[in-house]
Formats: C-alpha cells, structure tokens, sequence
C-alpha cells in the first residue's frame, strides 16, 4: 500500500480523470491503487451492459463513470453517496460544456507540453510513479496504453481549469477582494456556489 505525496497530488488527480476520478485531497492518504485497477478493469469488461444515468446539454454520463468514481472514494476511505457522487461528475460536464460555448480553448501544443511535463515530473518521483505503475499493473494495460489514455484527457481538464480561472478572476474583480484577504476562501466558495447551481438551473439535465 502507497502513500500519495501531497506534493504531486495534483498531477496524479489529472491522470486518474480518464477512470473517472477528480478530486480534492488535503491530506496524504494511504490506499491500494493495484486494486483499484482490478476494479476498474472489472468494470471496463462490462461496457456491454453499460447504461446512461444522466445527460448534459447532450453529454452522457455512463453507469461506469460513477461506478469507478464510487471505487476511487472506497479506496479512500471516504463516505459518499451515489447521488452526491452523480452531481459531482454533472459539475464536471457542465462546466466543460459551458467552457466549450464560451470559446474556452487549449492548443495542441499547449496539452502536449502540461501533459510531458506533468508525465515526466511523475516518473521522476519513485513512490507517485510506483503508484501509477501498480494501478496499471491491477487495470492490465502497458504503461505506454496507460499515458495514450492520459493524454486524451488533459485538454478537458486544461479547459475546465481556464473556465475556473475566469470565473474566479470576475470574482475578484466584481467584488475587490484580494486573494490574500482573509475572507477570500469563504467569499468565493460561496460565490462559486452560486455561479454552479446558476449553470445547473439553466442547463439541459436529464436524469435516466
């Protein structure tokens, strides 16, 4: 069993978005990512049976995407219900879609440099990247399968991450708050808050 370091967390919760993991930790954390890739694995074999549980503004959410975000939390140690676990991966889409309509972008150039950058920094720290290897090891691809499926998934998350950063940046400009001021943690969260549930009540979500 590994233990994640803080210090690359966020470069580990950019490779696991492609089996269906985005998250937040604030601590170091302890868990079995070789069995947490037979799972997923598990679940990969049953595509067959798959079935969409919701959509938005026309992007689906599998069954399988909230299963494997459901084994992420269990690894974890970390009690979460289905529904919460569905509204987390709706955020997720919505914010992409809206990113996309409001002609959010990331080149080429600019994914393949994050993503090299973000791979070799991995490689280059001994447990994160045995921690990478042993989930490889449970889901049973190459590791070279492993960073082509990675890579796919960086524009979005590069994309995500800009819409964010304007959403914040109007914040801070709208309200005069600095970064630095002790309120800010408390004030954006909420104004964050308000800014997804208003995207929610104006998107097209379907529950199945």
């Amino acid at each position: 069993m590994k233990i994640l370091s803080k210090s690359k967390l966020i470069i580990i919760i950019v490779v696991f978005l492609i089996f269906g993991a985005v998250f937040n930790i604030s601590s170091k954390q302890q868990f079995d990512l070789k069995e947490l890739g037979k799972k997923n694995k598990e679940i990969t074999n049953n595509l067959n049976k798959d079935k969409v549980i919701a959509e938005v503004n026309g992007i689906k959410i599998m069954n399988s995407d909230l299963e494997k975000q459901k084994n992420w939390y269990t690894a974890i140690n970390r009690e979460i219900t289905d529904e919460e676990i569905l509204e987390e991966l709706i955020s997720t889409k919505l914010l992409y879609s809206t990113a996309i309509e409001q002609g959010v972008k990331a080149s080429d150039e600019e994914v393949q440099e994050i993503f090299i950058m973000n791979m070799d920094a991995i490689k280059n720290d001994p447990i994160n990247y045995q921690i990478i290897l042993d989930y490889i090891e449970g889901y049973g691809i190459t590791e070279e399968e492993y960073w082509n499926l990675a890579r796919k998934l960086y524009e979005e998350s590069l994309i995500i991450r800009r819409y964010k950063d304007s959403i914040e940046a109007k914040f801070i400009t709208t309200t005069g708050i600095a970064k630095t001021d002790t309120e800010y943690s408390e004030k954006y969260s909420a104004y964050y808050s308000e800014h997804l549930a208003e995207l929610k009540e104006n998107a097209k979500i379907k529950y199945k």
